[in-house]
């Protein structure tokens, strides 16, 4: 559950070479939440499903030579090869940059390379509110952790942090939108990403209606 296209300033990190590809996964990571409850169900589900089990591994399997094996790397490479000699041989001028398409071409925007993985991002409707870990001693534990000090530039300063909790302490959830409707843009973004590195911390919950009433 990363912070939706809001990592294009970790993706510019790392094509300029500010960031190495290590540090921005390290940084990515911070801002990527895990449904605890979800990944255990579909854990258990697999451990008491052999069928399923065998299922799945045969078509990873078919998949991975489909898809990887040198025969098909090999003739992919080939007609990538072909296609460009093509190029070369027709084009009078640089092709525009396309729409969309990173500024470097040898350095594409890993948070659009991946995006398809999250099973979720925020948004405007995101529900956001403080679970029981949210409690002093256990901001400063994490927030002291080395780990956690990874993408510490693009999240709020620890007091901020700290109002924002006990802004989320209440009965009722906060939508994103509405804490994101008094604070500049530099702070909103700050925000989205300290919202979703507190859902992997698991100091807040992030979710809908339905999950919150659960």
């Amino acid at each position: 559950m990363p912070p939706g296209g809001l990592a294009s300033d970790l993706a510019l990190a790392h094509a300029i070479g500010v960031a190495n590809y290590d540090r921005y996964v390290g940084c990515m990571s911070q801002f990527t939440a895990v449904e605890v409850e979800a990944c255990a169900r579909a854990y258990q589900r697999l451990i008491e499903d052999p069928a399923l089990r065998a299922e799945m591994g045969a078509s990873g399997k078919a998949r991975a030579k489909s898809l990887f094996d040198w025969s098909v790397v090999v003739r992919a490479y080939q007609k990538v090869w072909n296609e460009l000699a093509e190029v070369r041989e027709k084009a009078k001028e640089l092709c525009p940059r396309a729409q969309h398409a990173p500024a470097n071409p040898l350095r594409d925007d890993p948070t659009a390379i991946f995006g398809h993985y999250a099973s979720g991002t925020l948004r405007p409707d995101t529900l956001i509110r403080a679970t029981n870990w949210a409690q002093p001693e256990r901001l400063k534990e994490i927030q002291s952790s080395a780990m956690n000090t990874l993408g510490k530039d693009f999240l709020y300063p620890p007091k901020e942090v700290a109002e924002l909790i006990t802004r989320l302490s209440v009965d009722e959830p906060a939508t994103v939108q509405s804490l994101c409707s008094n604070v500049t843009v530099a702070q909103g973004r700050a925000l989205l990403y300290t919202l979703v590195w507190l859902a992997k911390m698991g100091v807040v919950e992030v979710g809908d209606m339905d999950q919150m009433a659960r």
